[in-house]
């Protein structure tokens, strides 16, 4: 590496993005650059990273794409660790594991304290479908909001959050607008992160989900949808700087501050 050093062992690098010394508003636009000490957004295969300055994409994207291309036409089944990506000639519903994945398992006390993150949780390993087709169970998250897109391609983020909290009987935006949930009546402003909390990120808003713990870098970790590069988002866990996050609550539930290092 040149500007940075890089720890093959952690994945990240050892300093913070020089970027966010001398153009911070410019990571605002791009939530996987706001941790700061990320490597090629998250996103090895996709992207490198030889200066240590900027993501670039890497000539191993053309293979990944064309591979992916024939397991999905000839509708073979793997095993990717614990998780099963089943990629069908209908480009049904996908599962792949996900961006970030903890350290630690999330106690029992935390689960119950939030149970539309247990609902959340189910849902790790969706992710939309690049090319033609769309994948059902994201359409599905867009009919909880008023604008109800029928693709997979509209961002769904607040859409996942919206049908994620519905299936646990609580009333969120009705909207797929992430920005929608600093306006949420139906919740009320934390000054802090609490287990499961609803984080919005950036300001301008550009991304929101649920928030599933704390690194060991003092990142925040968020469950959510649609995390990722453009074009194959998923439900993943994905770490998010402090600093750039506002948290929600539902009312009638009480938050646990107690966060989980992952």
């Amino acid at each position: 590496m040149n500007a940075r050093m890089y720890n093959e062992g952690e994945e990240n690098f050892l300093s913070l993005d020089p970027t966010s010394q001398y153009n911070p508003s410019s990571l605002l636009s791009d939530p996987q650059q706001l941790n700061l000490y990320a490597y090629a957004r998250n996103n090895p295969i996709r992207y490198n990273d030889p200066s240590g300055n900027a993501s670039v994409v890497s000539n191993v994207k053309k293979f990944v794409k064309n591979t992916t291309a024939k397991i999905i036409r000839s509708g073979i089944n793997y095993v990717v660790g614990k998780a099963i990506l089943s990629l069908t000639k209908s480009k049904s519903e996908s599962n792949v594991p996900s961006v970030y994945t903890p350290k630690a398992t999330i106690p029992t006390v935390l689960k119950t304290s939030a149970p539309w993150m247990d609902v959340a949780k189910k849902e790790i390993g969706v992710m939309e479908i690049s090319g033609p087709g769309n994948n059902s169970r994201i359409t599905e998250y867009h009919s909880t909001t008023k604008l109800n897109a029928k693709n997979d391609e509209t961002a769904w983020c607040s859409s996942f959050a919206n049908w994620t909290l519905n299936q646990s009987g609580i009333k969120g935006t009705d909207s797929a607008a992430a920005s929608s949930w600093l306006i949420w009546q139906g919740g009320t402003q934390l000054d802090k992160p609490a287990y499961g909390s609803i984080a919005v990120v950036g300001n301008p808003v550009t991304h929101v989900g649920f928030v599933a713990g704390q690194s060991d870098r003092g990142g925040i970790i968020l469950l959510g949808g649609n995390q990722g590069p453009e074009g194959s988002g998923s439900v993943n866990y994905s770490p998010f700087n402090p600093d750039s996050l506002r948290y929600f609550y539902p009312n009638e539930h009480t938050p646990n501050y107690t966060l989980p290092i992952q």
